[in-house]
């Protein structure tokens, strides 16, 4: 059975993703859907394309992924699908196949300029007849032409130098961990067993270990983790600590690594 996941701002109390979920059930009634993230922040493909990247692994091959954000706002270039890794995904080309990947995309067709002229619900009009054609192998041209000319948006990337990181919150869950774009990888490669202090938005916040999960630390209390997908989170123990702090999706996270003292690879606290 093919799988058809949904990304969107649509919200809930509204019609709009029942609508799109039943007109795709009424063409293709065996295709199971599943939601992936609905309800985000209208027009936010940072945060769609956040949890994307985060959850399609985790599907089968052959799972198709709609990205429906921000669908009117380049009506020239309209529609894209997109091929990685054995998915495959559809989105409005607003910029957002530029967040979505770690590797190049094996393949983009940007869907036929008649499929997407004069509507306002384009996901409704254009998304259902595309799955259509893809689940039933229609040739190619039946859907539209390669291109390599596409919008991509650029992610945001920690930086480093010697002994410091420079990252920031890139995406806050529904609890209010604060989630970092600085990686695991990154922190092992730059800090080498090293001491370190990690400044939270200002050098107020300060946290000195990583913890291997949040109840390591009393219910109220700051930590820090590396998540399922090994970037670093703050967080408070069934607490928000993105209202706490005031922390946004730009507030910075920033580690210093002293290199005086260094600490054993099995341990998490100093």
């Amino acid at each position: 059975m093919s799988i058809i996941t949904f990304t969107t701002d649509y919200k809930r109390s509204d019609y709009y993703l029942g609508a799109l979920k039943g007109r795709i059930a009424g063409i293709l009634p065996d295709i199971q859907l599943i939601d992936l993230a609905v309800g985000l922040e209208p027009f936010n493909i940072l945060k769609a394309a956040f949890n994307v990247s985060q959850a399609f692994v985790y599907f089968p091959k052959g799972s198709i992924h709609l990205i429906c954000m921000d669908s009117l706002c380049n009506p020239d270039k309209g529609h894209i699908i997109l091929y990685y890794e054995g998915h495959i995904f559809i989105t409005p080309d607003n910029g957002i196949a530029g967040l979505l990947f770690e590797k190049p995309l094996e393949k983009v067709i940007r869907a036929s300029k008649k499929e997407v002229e004069n509507t306002l619900f384009p996901e409704l009009e254009i998304y259902p007849n595309i799955i259509e054609k893809l689940l039933s192998h229609s040739p190619e041209s039946e859907i539209g032409l390669q291109t390599n000319d596409f919008r991509k948006s650029q992610p945001y990337l920690a930086t480093y130098e010697k002994n410091i990181i420079v990252g920031k919150v890139i995406y806050i869950d529904s609890f209010g961990n604060a989630i970092s774009n600085i990686t695991k990888d990154l922190f092992e490669m730059v800090g080498k067993n090293m001491r370190f202090e990690i400044f939270v938005q200002s050098r107020k916040n300060l946290l000195t270990c990583i913890s291997k999960n949040y109840s390591e630390v009393s219910e109220g209390e700051f930590l820090a983790v590396f998540n399922s997908s090994d970037l670093l989170e703050v967080a408070v123990n069934k607490g928000n600590i993105a209202t706490l702090l005031g922390l946004t999706t730009d507030s910075s996270i920033r580690i210093k690594f002293d290199d005086h003292y260094h600490y054993e690879a099995n341990r998490t606290t100093l």
